[in-house]
């Protein structure tokens, strides 16, 4: 047999057979070491990890703080003052979008006694309101009311928004 040939196939065999049993051997010997090392390998990572969380949550928490103080502002700059007056509505706009309470004065405004123009038909503030916060006032409203809401939208701010909720919600009906 020539070296050549022999020494593929001798590569095979250390591959195959000696160095798993060299490896075997070696690390039967060599356990408590390579366990120890495995650990601090895996704890290192993990309190990288756990750092690098704790940081991200930390930014992530300062960030929304921020942008929640940011809209408290917003929602504080434009929140419409609702006279006592109104019989409805007792409190500023902003804090209602989305109480049922919200919703049944804007009913009371829409169907009051002095429906002959749009401006009558929508509630006090309702033009310094969100397109969100109409939004979720929109639902108890009847057809004529919601009519009369899409008329003085469409007359005034136009809000895409407020008119497809509109729709949708004659068209379900």
């Amino acid at each position: 047999m020539s070296t050549s040939a022999a020494k593929p196939w001798t590569q095979l065999v250390d591959l195959m057979i000696y160095a798993p049993a060299g490896l075997l051997t070696e690390a039967r010997r060599r356990y408590p070491e390579l366990v120890n090392a495995g650990r601090e390998q895996v704890e290192g990572q993990v309190r990288l990890a756990r750092v690098v969380g704790e940081f991200a949550i930390q930014r992530a928490r300062r960030r929304l703080d921020r942008q929640l103080a940011e809209w408290k502002a917003a929602a504080d700059m434009t929140a419409p003052e609702i006279p006592a007056s109104s019989p409805s509505v007792s409190r500023p706009a902003i804090s209602q979008a989305g109480d049922p309470a919200s919703s049944a004065g804007m009913v009371a405004s829409v169907a009051g006694p002095d429906e002959g123009t749009p401006e009558s038909a929508v509630p006090p503030g309702y033009d310094a309101m969100t397109a969100a916060q109409i939004l979720a006032l929109l639902a108890p409203l009847t057809d004529e009311q919601l009519a009369a809401v899409a008329d003085y939208e469409t007359s005034h701010r136009g809000r895409r928004t407020v008119l497809g909720r509109v729709t949708q919600l004659r068209a379900g009906r």
